[in-house]
């Protein structure tokens, strides 16, 4: 399928016509170039992600929290305070 993209990708409007008309074309370029028309015609960019998903993979995005490292603040007594860490279980 990754040729098929490659044969309607930097073609004009008149060559993607005259590959769609050629009856020796096979089922799955037709396919791709008729989506190819639609998706320029249209805006339909929904069907070539669609496809583009399908031969190539969807495009991971991860993303990963990152927790900042506390900042300790120390009291003239001695007492810290810590800032921006995980909330503490309080006992009772």
């Amino acid at each position: 399928m990754i040729a098929s993209f490659a044969l309607f990708l930097n073609t004009t409007k008149k060559q993607r016509k005259a590959i769609l008309k050629d009856e020796n074309l096979k089922g799955v370029d037709e396919l791709i170039g008729k989506v190819f028309n639609r998706v320029l015609k249209e805006g339909d960019f929904k069907g070539l992600d669609f496809m583009l998903d399908r031969t190539i993979g969807k495009v991971v995005h991860k993303i990963e929290p990152l927790m900042p490292a506390p900042t300790i603040i120390t009291r003239l007594n001695g007492d810290t305070i810590e800032l921006g860490s995980e909330p503490k279980q309080i006992e009772e």
